[in-house]
């Protein structure tokens, strides 16, 4: 090789290292070299509704339907909360799938209700504050603290000691059915140690109504209006659930099959709580 001929050489050399990317390189890479696939786009939206009476749940279509006739083997039609209506998947075993998978919830409800799918405003004390910092999970509202027996908390010093509890200091504790976490009277080994209209819980120790649950007493105990029993119980609690409150006469009430269901001074007058005594005494 002669010295024009070497000159050259070694110059391309040189170009070739200067423009070339290497190993580790953060040189940009051409267009379609190596890119990170694309999430796929959505099925459905606002302005993308789905075909033949389908529902658009999370960006995806699933088939409409009233029972679980209408869907394929491997699925199943919800009943209840978000994704009512619809055909969905189950898993593996044969149970639903988790009750807010495919859900989306917005505005005045943002939260997806761990139990019942539906969409409500809180599940957890992070989705609340200003003057109502609790989360009634029972409804899924938020709430200022009460410390009265059976309501929503977030902590102990929520509870305090409540009248109707005898007087004894409030814990707070989280249920699990229904999906609830309320103020109750603690450390009871018995239901002689509990309320009137409330028994002893030996899992937890804890004094829980003997009909319903606290969102059903809470619901009784300030006559809130109702269409039926579902309006007074808890979310994702069925009528005629043991955990079912009670419509009576368009307002919500104490359930009862005896008087000790009953509480304070009222008495049962099946299916209901019926009191003060003196007045039900003066009735008959």
């Amino acid at each position: 090789m002669n010295g024009s001929g070497w000159m050259r050489a070694v110059g391309g050399l040189l170009l070739w290292s200067l423009v070339s990317p290497g190993c580790g390189s953060d040189a940009p890479r051409e267009s379609g070299e190596n890119v990170e696939p694309q999430p796929a786009a959505p099925e459905c939206g606002v302005d993308r509704p789905c075909s033949g009476g389908q529902l658009c749940l999370s960006a995806r279509c699933y088939p409409t339907c009233t029972s679980d006739e209408q869907c394929s083997n491997r699925e199943r039609c919800v009943q209840s909360g978000g994704q009512r209506g619809a055909c969905v998947g189950v898993g593996d075993a044969g149970t639903p799938v988790e009750p807010c998978a495919g859900t989306s919830c917005f505005g005045a409800t943002p939260v997806c209700h761990p139990v019942s799918g539906a969409c409500v405003a809180c599940s957890a004390a992070e989705h609340c504050g200003g003057g109502a910092p609790v989360c009634d999970r029972g409804r899924g509202v938020c709430v200022a603290p009460a410390q009265e027996l059976c309501a929503p908390c977030e902590s102990a010093s929520d509870c305090g000691a409540a009248p109707d509890a005898g007087g004894d200091a409030l814990k707070c504790v989280a249920l699990m059915q229904p999906f609830e976490q309320v103020c109750v009277r603690a450390n009871c080994g018995s239901d002689e140690d509990c309320p009137q209209a409330f028994e002893c819980l030996p899992s937890l120790r804890v004094c829980t109504p003997r009909r319903g649950s606290c969102t059903a007493y809470r619901a009784a105990s300030e006559a809130r209006d109702c269409r039926s029993d579902v309006d007074c119980s808890a979310l994702d609690v069925g009528v005629g659930a043991p955990e079912s409150g009670v419509c009576h006469q368009g307002r919500c009430a104490f359930g009862c099959v005896a008087t000790p269901d009953c509480p304070g001074a009222r008495v049962c007058t099946p299916p209901v709580c019926e009191g003060p005594a003196r007045d039900a005494g003066a009735a008959r």
